[in-house]
């Protein structure tokens, strides 16, 4: 009797265990996410910038923003929100991302429950997902891949799980399959594919079902993706009449024609060009690059998407999901059949790059599972001991792909510190906004602002420079005060300007910040002298200080500390013979220096010694300030001093009488 008893209760453990996984998993999903996009603050993905952008854009005065013919608003949209609320951008991506994993694996585990009827089996189905590399990358990288693939996963999962108790689909569930596929849709367009899909699988049920309520279920599913898309479609059809103004024409013609550059190739698309144009013009061309990319994903090596050991059972377990002659439902089977033929076949005619068939991998892994399942006896009897064979082997084999798990654990990025360092020396250079910084440089940005916001790209504003001169022009008509000069996009798009680098001096540009690689090179346009305070400080070597300009900025990560920033603006009246030093001295009530900066003139690429008589030297120095000194009043003082000797070079009056060894600048309030 007590054996009894201990059995159940030992039943009631394991059953209890195999209810509690799914949640488990889902909460390591969490934390493991979490932890590892603490470190990164600034904006990761490029493609995260456009839609950060668009956010800023939107307006309820006006529909220009709401419109796109390739992205839809509902992203911009959860941006701006968050940005209202002081989230700042950066976050927001990230907690979208995760959120859309955690959609993903609700609806992994609504559709391994429908497939296999078994808890354990759902679960482990759960664990592969959450332990795919494919999935948990995009889950923590901003950008709408995520959201989007688990608001679609969701919805498929929804309606697989309508006819797990009956024949016919449950109108609920129907309706919220429906409403998720349009929040899909509102995401990203192929939300659409979704919806068709669901509907065609709807109608083929009512058609051979021939149920009235399966009819209903088809109304239903239709109503609720229009509510849930509304906030796309009815601006679009006040805009343009078509509620569902959507057209990845030049999408496809770039892939089409194999370009890969989308810096130089991307304008070549006609902008007029849609997909059913590139059908008529060239239809061999169109229906041959559609066949490569579909039947790449059954054959190609690099569009295996699952990890060890379920990389082999892939594709191959799919299929036989839907061929083997198990009881598996045949709607559905029908259901899983139509999802991934009309993604499928709708992505093949662009790429099948693995960030767009996130969608796939529940299918995959669920096929994996079930065809790995099948292929090992469900039971095996070891002294009158029933072990579930099967379910020991994928317990194994999860064993065997936890490690994909743990390495993306332990992969933790550290924050991106050139994106970073060069957002504090462009506000400690007297930058107010991203709006004022014409670069070529793809991942900079104002690591200070709640936006993130890229600097202006100068490949799309001004496509052509032919010279200096020109960019000088260039940056006074449109208002931009610095120029970010790169080795690799800089050189590509702007030939020209390839003598630029920190140790070039052109006219009307001050060099201000570099990299230790010299990856790239930040200039800001020459001050006019209205904007410089006249100081009029004479050294005895000939060299007089004419006129400076001090900020001081908020370094990024917040609470790291205070930056301060100095033009000076140098002239010597005779050529030298000795390199100097300049220091900047930072000066407490005491007369203790609390912060200062000590190099050669401009970045140290203009030693004095080099100098010529007359031109101006405009030399910038920044240094940081300790995040823990007092606030208050502090004196700024700089000079000069021999390099070799460190004796200070005297400053003189008017008539040639030692002054002083330093010139005090002003005093700058530290907050």
């Amino acid at each position: 009797m007590q054996k009894e008893i201990d059995k159940r209760r030992i039943a009631r453990w394991i059953k209890l265990f195999w209810l509690a996984l799914p949640v488990l998993i889902i909460m390591t999903f969490i934390a493991i996410e979490v932890q590892r996009v603490a470190p990164a603050i600034t904006i990761v993905n490029l493609d995260y910038f456009p839609p950060v952008d668009r956010a800023l854009l939107l307006s309820f005065r006006s529909l220009d923003g709401w419109m796109h013919p390739v992205h839809p608003v509902g992203y911009p949209w959860l941006i701006r929100i968050g940005l209202e609320l002081g989230w700042d951008a950066e976050r927001i991506g990230q907690g979208l991302s995760i959120a859309g994993g955690v959609l993903g694996l609700c609806g992994t585990y609504l559709l391994a429950l429908s497939v296999f009827r078994d808890k354990r089996f759902s679960a482990l189905a759960l664990a592969f997902v959450a332990c795919t590399g494919y999935f948990m990358y995009p889950g923590s990288l901003e950008g709408n891949d995520m959201p989007a693939a688990g608001l679609q996963i969701l919805s498929l999962g929804l309606l697989a799980i309508s006819v797990l108790r009956q024949d016919a689909p449950s109108l609920r569930l129907a309706f919220l399959a429906g409403l998720v596929a349009g929040l899909a849709y509102l995401i990203r367009y192929n939300g659409m594919v979704t919806a068709l899909a669901g509907e065609l699988w709807l109608v083929l049920i009512a058609v051979l079902g021939r149920q009235r309520i399966a009819w209903k279920a088809v109304g239903i599913y239709g109503a609720a993706f229009l509510l849930g898309s509304m906030v796309q479609w009815i601006p679009s059809l006040i805009a343009t009449g078509n509620p569902f103004a959507i057209d990845q024409g030049q999408n496809v013609w770039f892939h089409l024609y194999g370009k890969s550059d989308f810096i130089n190739e991307w304008r070549q698309a006609p902008q007029d060009i849609t997909v059913f144009k590139l059908l008529a013009l060239e239809p061999v061309r169109f229906i041959q690059h559609w066949w490569d990319a579909f039947q790449g994903f059954w054959t190609s090596p690099q569009l295996t998407l699952l990890d060890a050991p379920l990389t082999l059972f892939a594709q191959a377990g799919f299929i036989f999901l839907l061929l083997a002659p198990r009881p598996l439902s045949i709607k559905l089977r029908g259901l899983l059949a139509i999802f991934m033929l009309a993604h499928l076949a709708s992505l093949s005619m662009m790429r099948l790059d693995p960030r767009f068939l996130i969608v796939m991998i529940p299918l995959l892994v669920i096929g994996a599972v079930y065809f790995f399942a099948n292929l090992i006896p469900a039971q095996w009897n070891v002294r009158r001991l029933a072990l579930p064979l099967n379910i020991l082997a994928l317990l194994a084999a999860l064993v065997w792909a936890l490690p994909t798990l743990l390495g993306f654990a332990q992969g933790r990025p550290s924050p991106d510190w050139t994106v970073i360092h060069a957002s504090n020396a462009l506000h400690s250079a007297g930058m107010q906004t991203a709006n004022q910084v014409l670069s070529t440089h793809l991942r900079l940005q104002d690591a200070s602002a709640l936006e993130r916001e890229r600097f202006q790209q100068a490949y799309w504003i001004v496509p052509q420079l032919g010279s200096e001169a020109e960019l000088v022009q260039a940056m006074r008509s449109q208002g931009w005060r610095f120029f970010i000069y790169d080795r690799t996009t800089g050189a590509t798009v702007y030939p020209a300007l390839s003598q630029l680098s920190p140790e070039a001096h052109p006219p009307e540009l001050v060099p201000v910040y570099f990299p230790e690689d010299r990856e790239f090179v930040i200039y800001r346009l020459q001050a006019s002298p209205e904007e410089c305070l006249s100081i009029d400080a004479r050294f005895d070597n000939g060299i007089s200080l004419e006129c400076y300009q001090a900020y001081v900025s908020q370094d990024a990560p917040t609470g790291s500390g205070r930056r301060v920033g100095l033009y000076l603006n140098w002239q010597t009246d005779s050529p030298l013979d000795a390199s100097l030093k300049v220091f900047v001295h930072l000066i407490d009530s005491a007369g203790q220096v609390v912060a200062q900066d000590d190099n050669v003139p401009v970045l140290w690429t203009y030693p004095t010694n080099t100098w010529q008589p007359g031109p101006v030297v405009v030399d910038f120095h920044q240094f940081p300030v300790d995040a823990q000194l007092p606030p208050g009043q502090y004196t700024l003082q700089v000079g000069l001093y021999d390099e070799d000797t460190g004796v200070r070079i005297k400053r003189v009056d008017a008539v040639g009488n030692s002054i002083d060894d330093k010139v005090v600048l002003t005093t700058v309030h530290i907050q």
